[in-house]
């Protein structure tokens, strides 16, 4: 590069500068003057007087963008080589003014969809939590159940109790509970559950309802509560079986009433004749 396209060069640079420096001054003053209004009390000299200043410089950088976009060749005539270079930095201003809000609404809606995604995921895994632990526990029962009809009670008391952990309402396995604790000798415990999947079950079965007087024969009830609960069971009997239920117990569950007259009359008024000398 010759010595005079050096010197035709410098005084541009020197030029591209001093507007440079204009602008940044006025950007400086303008600041200061936005903040000294605003200055209401001390807390504004460390909250707001840097604001002030960075919005005045970028407010000042964004006038050759304006003059731009308004048509105005005076930013040509200022810089005629330079003028595209000053609308670009005119918009990076504005991008910079504005990016803070921009940024924050973006990062906002992006903690939004986050955060509805989450719920979405987590609502998911919940149902599939539940669901799983459902089969789980109806697997419990099913299999309690299984065993109970077969006659192997010490398993299926197992299942039953680890069962009742999660379902503690359920009559029906209540009763069987105490149906087991029974032939188990742990007679008193068995007459509280019965008493409470009576209860709960909305329609109780004849069964249950007999199952509490033999408990409660076992316990040395009064023959009156006795009685009242094979009442319950006739009155829900379709299919006759208390009759069969009672015939079938008399020496064994029921045998400490076999000399209760009170007993042995009501019996004989549902038609069930017992032998007295039986035992």
């Amino acid at each position: 590069m010759t010595q005079e396209e050096i010197e035709s060069i410098v005084p541009t640079v020197h030029y591209v500068h001093s507007i440079w420096i204009v602008m940044l001054i006025i950007g400086l003053c303008g600041g200061v003057l936005a903040w000294h209004k605003d200055h209401d009390n001390e807390d504004s000299l460390t909250e707001h007087f840097i604001t002030h200043i960075i919005t005045g410089i970028l407010a000042t950088f964004m006038v050759p963008l304006f003059l731009q976009m308004i048509g105005s060749t005076l930013l040509k005539t200022l810089a005629p080589n330079h003028h595209q270079f000053y609308v670009f930095v005119g918009f990076c201003s504005a991008a910079a003014f504005i990016s803070h809000n921009f940024a924050s609404k973006v990062s906002d809606r992006m903690m939004q969809d986050t955060q509805k995604k989450a719920k979405v995921a987590e609502k998911k895994a919940d149902e599939a939590l539940l669901k799983s632990e459902s089969n789980f526990v109806e697997g419990l029962k099913t299999r309690g159940g299984i065993l109970f009809q077969e006659e192997n009670y010490d398993k299926a008391l197992l299942y039953i109790n680890e069962y009742l952990d999660h379902r503690p309402e359920d009559a029906g396995m209540l009763w069987r509970k105490a149906y087991i604790l029974k032939r188990e000798s742990n007679v008193s415990e068995a007459y509280e559950l019965v008493s409470k999947a009576i209860e709960l079950k909305t329609d109780p079965i004849a069964l249950i309802y007999f199952n509490r007087a033999c408990y409660g024969c076992l316990l040395n009830k009064s023959v009156e509560s006795v009685i009242k609960d094979l009442e319950h069971a006739f009155k829900i009997d379709d299919d006759g079986k208390v009759v069969e239920y009672i015939k079938n117990d008399i020496e064994k569950d029921l045998k400490l009433f076999m000399k209760n007259t009170i007993f042995l009359d009501y019996l004989s008024s549902k038609g069930v004749q017992i032998d007295t000398e039986v035992g």
